[in-house]
């Protein structure tokens, strides 16, 4: 079978898990729930669930493209089938986000249209138009290197893959003591935090930097393949997120966006996908979850532009409102949501990319 046509159906399923943890997250901030303890307790739980889930995704992206590469793939194939899968759903959101809020200064809007908001230690334009796209900044540069990268891993003799792998988990938890101890704080954007805005930019938003994780995702799948990757399960390896997650909580801000996660994360990618090589339990591969797992791309950019919405227009007619209320509307929320995510995915996603992501299939039915 060649590798482009295998499933990894577990790790989509894990998709709409990461996706519904950034939506977990997002939910503190769009202050919704009344009552200050109940706010305070949710945020204590939630708050770094986001980072769990963006840095699977990046990881996710490194494992994916790499297990998956088919032989003698071009460049220039590769490129159209990344651009299409993710500029679509882009352009089509800020158009969007455009319509709703206008447009901003030429130096917030361009850099954002073109994906290159995250190069910049400015909030403002880090989160500017769709603030969720800046992770698309990311992985336009992961998908820059992708060839060049894979050509190199391919050519590291298989007894020295993990050491790089570990030298670059050495260097994701590197990361956050420059920013902390090196990088100068800045002021702090988010006044509910405690991270300065240059140590938050350098450890989250700054394209090199997350590449790690996209690098990291890619050896775990060269070793996989090579039947070299550690045989920990899906057991295991959740109990070493979980035992990660709960430390975390009392951790600075910029110890928990990606370090504490690189090690559960990619010990847990790898066991979902040899779970679905080997055809061992899984409790992601069913199908109602694959296919949320398939919208999640929609779903992730979206999610915000709803909440932000929706709640915006509750409160100026309902007021401050009750908890019970406030848990209504992040639950309406999530369900608008994923409704607008699975309508978007069937009927703008997924034709998209099967009319334009492969050449042949694009010349013959434009003759």
């Amino acid at each position: 079978m060649a590798r482009q046509h295998i499933r990894l159906p577990s790790l989509t399923g894990m998709r709409f898990v990461a996706a519904v943890l950034v939506f977990a997250t997002h939910g503190i901030f769009v202050n919704v729930l009344a009552d200050e303890a109940v706010l305070a307790g949710y945020r204590a739980v939630a708050i770094n669930l986001g980072s769990v889930g963006v840095s699977f995704f990046f990881i996710l992206s490194g494992f994916v493209l790499t297990y998956v590469a088919p032989p003698g793939d071009s460049l220039k194939r590769f490129w159209r089938r990344r651009f299409f899968k993710i500029y679509p759903n882009h352009v089509l959101l800020f158009g969007v986000t455009a319509l709703l809020a206008g447009l901003p200064a030429l130096w917030l809007w361009l850099p954002n249209l073109l994906l290159l908001h995250g190069w910049w230690p400015n909030y403002q334009l880090m989160t500017s138009m769709n603030a969720v796209s800046w992770t698309l900044s990311c992985e336009l540069l992961f998908y820059a290197l992708f060839s060049l990268l894979h050509h190199w891993i391919c050519r590291i003799r298989p007894g020295n893959l993990g050491r790089w792998l570990a030298g670059v988990v050495a260097a994701t938890i590197a990361i956050p003591l420059l920013s902390h101890f090196v990088i100068p704080v800045g002021p702090k954007p988010i006044a509910s935090t405690e991270i300065g805005l240059y140590e938050l930019w350098f450890s989250t938003h700054f394209p090199p930097t997350r590449a790690l994780e996209f690098l990291l995702g890619m050896l775990c799948a060269r070793m996989l393949l090579l039947g070299l990757a550690p045989r920990i399960g899906l057991g295991a390896s959740t109990a070493v997120l979980v035992a990660c997650y709960v430390p975390s909580l009392w951790l600075p801000p910029v110890f928990t966006q990606v370090a504490m996660w690189t090690i559960p994360l990619a010990l847990l990618t790898t066991a979902l996908a040899r779970a679905d090589v080997e055809g061992s339990f899984s409790p992601l591969r069913g199908r109602t979850l694959v296919f949320l797992g398939d919208t999640t791309y929609a779903f992730y950019l979206t999610h915000a532009m709803i909440l932000g919405t929706v709640t915006y227009t509750v409160q100026q007619f309902a007021g401050p409102g009750s908890v019970g209320l406030g848990v209504l509307v992040l639950v309406g929320c999530f369900v608008l949501a994923l409704g607008v995510a699975s309508l978007l995915y069937v009927g703008w996603e997924r034709p998209i990319m099967r009319r334009f992501s492969r050449p042949g299939v694009a010349a013959a039915r434009t003759r």
